[in-house]
């Protein structure tokens, strides 16, 4: 999944460089096997013909997408409970934010709904949170990209916590099909494993589900179709 923005330029060369960027396919980057987001900068020189893409000088993260803190990140990755009003600045500075992407706010919206339901165990607002990113997917996002798979998982938890079960089963099984397409789709091993992993974390959560509904069968047919 690429999100790209405009930072300097005639705005219609501006949308032909977001455009054939966009088209840019990524190994995806991963720290301890797992994957990371990545934020970069490339500068496009259409005084050539054709176009010449090259490396700028190195920019800063709020050069490459303002708004954005990476302390929030940080936070979730490091399990920091003070990251709360961190994310919510961010989302807010990306709400009003008029140059922010479909992508950028689908983000910051996931990450805050992550930390409430982490930290504040605020569930419902969680979930408004996911909703949000949610509608948003459609945008950027193919329902074989892992993102996708997680806004789901995220809101089947919220959904879990409020006792709301039958909307949890129903993104449980999103998540779970989801980040199966993304596995197959990856075209790399390291990474098709870690997805893998994943999809079984999403089904112990959903099974677990199923058990304490009494729903046995459901739950055998979800385990046969995963295997």
């Amino acid at each position: 999944m690429v999100s790209t923005r405009g930072l300097d330029g005639p705005p219609e060369l501006q949308q032909a460089a977001m455009d054939a960027i966009g088209q840019w396919k990524f190994k995806p980057s991963s720290v301890n096997g797992q994957p990371i987001q990545m934020g970069s900068a490339v500068l496009v020189d259409f005084s050539r013909n054709p176009a010449v893409v090259q490396v700028p000088k190195p920019m800063t993260a709020a050069q490459i997408s303002p708004g954005f803190q990476f302390k929030c990140f940080d936070g979730l990755l490091h399990q920091d409970s003070t990251s709360v009003g961190i994310c919510r600045q961010q989302l807010d500075a990306i709400s009003h934010d008029s140059h922010s992407t479909s992508m950028d706010r689908f983000t910051a919206l996931d990450q805050y709904g992550l930390v409430l339901l982490e930290y504040t165990h605020e569930s419902q607002k969680a979930a408004e949170q996911f909703s949000q990113a949610i509608a948003l997917a459609p945008e950027r996002l193919k329902s074989s990209d892992a993102e996708w798979a997680y806004v789901y998982w995220h809101r089947a938890a919220a959904e879990q916590q409020l006792g709301n079960y039958a909307d949890a089963e129903k993104d449980f099984g999103v998540a779970e099909n989801s980040l199966h397409d993304a596995e197959k789709a990856i075209g790399n091993e390291k990474m098709a494993a870690y997805y893998h992993s994943l999809l079984k974390d999403i089904m112990k959560q959903h099974v677990a589900l199923l058990e304490n509904e009494k729903k046995h069968d459901e739950e055998q047919r979800l385990l046969a179709k995963f295997e």
